[in-house]
């Protein structure tokens, strides 16, 4: 005897069309934690203007760890800034304003290659809460590092280093909650 089939009516798939909704939010749940997680690493891209100045071997390396001030630096003084809030005005051309990869740090002074020297200031716009400069010259490494917070989506501050080499690389970065740097941008500049 040949079965027949049942004719779907449409209170059968009406019944069906919350377990698919349910099904749906939960691969939209799993698509966005995957994809927005906050303990998941930044894509690391480093943004580098300038012609480089022969680095020693403590800033040649991008990891934090490696341009970190070295324990031989003995009595050697690291200079800091002084924060001025956003405040500086910028009398460069956009042209020559280097932004990160991501568009969230654009430094608008020092320009790329240019010579730079203590009390000289660092300035630019940002998408983030602060950011963190760190100044490396080609024959000590770190003379001057520290933290500049943005004001109303600009960030400035006077950079106070005694420099021992010619030149130096400025790396404008911001990190996340546990110390990863991202959005970094290098800056090459001589003294």
């Amino acid at each position: 005897m040949a079965r027949t089939r049942r004719l779907k009516t449409p209170l059968s798939i009406l019944r069906r069309i919350p377990f698919l909704i349910l099904i749906l939010l939960i691969l939209a749940g799993l698509y966005l934690y995957s994809h927005y997680r906050k303990d998941k690493p930044p894509n690391k891209v480093i943004v580098t203007a300038g012609t480089a100045v022969t680095p020693p071997a403590a800033i040649n390396n991008s990891t934090p760890a490696a341009k970190a001030p070295s324990e031989s630096a003995g009595s050697r003084n690291i200079g800091t800034a002084t924060d001025t809030k956003g405040s500086a005005t910028t009398n460069t051309s956009s042209n020559q304003w280097v932004t990160s990869a991501s568009g969230d740090i654009t430094v608008k002074q020092p320009l790329a290659n240019s010579k730079i020297g203590d009390g000289s200031t660092l300035s630019g716009s940002a998408k983030v809460g602060q950011i963190h400069y760190r100044l490396s010259d080609n024959k000590v490494g770190v003379v001057s590092q520290g933290i500049l917070n943005v004001v109303n989506g600009n960030f400035s501050g006077t950079i106070h280093f005694s420099p021992q080499g010619t030149g130096g690389r400025l790396d404008v970065f911001s990190t996340d909650s546990v110390g990863v740097e991202y959005n970094e941008i290098q800056v090459n500049v001589s003294y």
